[in-house]
């Protein structure tokens, strides 16, 4: 169970201790007004204080087993802190998480689940505990990824390696069922190959070209632009997106190449654990 971080904590006693603080300055100021007595010509403006404004700007950050949270800063001079909230639902409960300082504009929400949706939620508090409405909702699914992989030719004295299954996060034969992609040098050229007889059925590759990873944040079209024949060069500094025929919907992945010969790939890649999504780990999370 969550429960408040010792910064909500230390903020807790500081915002107690400036809560005294401030009654003694308006016990005073109290004092001051019976002994000067009242002027009907004194027309002093009255000072409305109000709690801290609603935090904007907000967006999330995938990761493997964790979200990051960022938002705008506010820029009340008596600003204390943020206290952030979490759900596993839009429409359910949402439970407090954690509280950052003022100064704080991000928080790192991990270990979580890949696959799984959070939503979040924020809010600013000052130094006398007002606290500010909350914020819009923002979501985020963290997804599984890697750096590093390495595949090896299919037919070479290596090829038990040659083969990667992304829902299990495995190096295998390229022969096996649960094989998503493989690869090989056929007539010498390195190549990156889906199994299935046609496209949309099975798994299908695509080559993104000259592109970052990160940069490559959704999968086409079922159909759209998929390799018919199943397979794609391999390329340095290429990105490629693989949809993999799933029980009802497909899944998604993408890998990047790092380093290829005939003999071996070096990939990065990141999977969509939640079947049926297309969002290939997002930059930036959704907002509600």
């Amino acid at each position: 169970m969550r429960t408040p971080s010792s910064i909500r904590q230390s903020a807790l006693g500081h915002i107690q201790s400036s809560a005294l603080a401030v009654g003694s300055l308006v016990a005073m100021a109290l004092a001051a007004l019976l002994v000067a007595g009242c002027c009907d010509e004194c027309d002093a403006p009255v000072v409305v204080e109000y709690p801290p404004a609603v935090p904007s700007g907000l967006y999330s950050i995938t990761g493997d087993t964790w979200v990051e949270i960022h938002w705008n800063a506010n820029t009340e001079p008596d600003l204390a802190g943020y206290d952030i909230f979490w759900s596993d639902s839009e429409s359910g409960s949402f439970e407090y998480l954690v509280s950052v300082p003022r100064h704080q504009t991000y928080f790192v929400d991990e270990p979580l689940e890949n696959g799984m949706t959070y939503f979040y939620k924020i809010r600013a508090y000052d130094t006398i505990e007002r606290v500010s409405e909350f914020s819009a909702i923002i979501f985020d699914t963290p997804r599984p990824a890697g750096v590093g992989l390495v595949l090896y030719d299919y037919l070479g004295q290596k090829a038990d390696e040659s083969g990667y299954d992304f829902s299990a996060y495995h190096v295998q034969p390229a022969n096996l069922s649960a094989t998503d992609v493989y690869f090989g040098s056929p007539n010498g050229v390195p190549t990156l190959f889906g199994k299935g007889s046609s496209v949309g059925d099975g798994v299908d590759v695509q080559d993104y070209g000259f592109i970052d990873l990160d940069f490559v944040d959704w999968a086409p079209e079922i159909y759209d632009g998929w390799s018919p024949s199943k397979r794609v060069e391999m390329i340095p500094g290429h990105s490629y997106v693989v949809q993999i025929t799933g029980s009802i919907y497909y899944s998604y992945a993408k890998v990047y190449c790092q380093t290829v010969t005939e003999d071996f790939v070096v990939l990065d890649w990141a999977y969509q654990a939640v079947e049926g999504n297309p969002e290939l780990a997002p930059e930036r999370g959704g907002q509600r």
